[in-house]
């Protein structure tokens, strides 16, 4: 996958911003082509982010994931 975002990253990630990351990485995760713990340097390199900013965007993503699951199997068991 490739895709760019810009040729710099604010040190601080706008909302837009992540709902872009967020999204590729939806993108990225139904393609297979890597597993999840590795998207940091998809988001590096795709988005021009410096590593700690990659970090924290992929662990926000993944907790949003394992909230909608949550959610999902709540409403599934009622």
């Amino acid at each position: 996958m490739n895709h760019q975002c810009g040729e710099t990253m604010p040190r601080n990630l706008t909302k837009a911003y992540k709902k872009e990351c967020f999204k590729f990485l939806d993108e990225l995760r139904a393609s297979g082509e890597c597993n999840m713990f590795g998207a940091c340097t998809y988001l590096v390199d795709d988005f021009n982010l410096v590593k700690k900013d990659a970090v924290s965007c992929l662990q926000e993503w993944m907790n949003n994931k394992r909230e909608e699951e949550l959610d999902e199997n709540f409403e599934l068991a009622n």
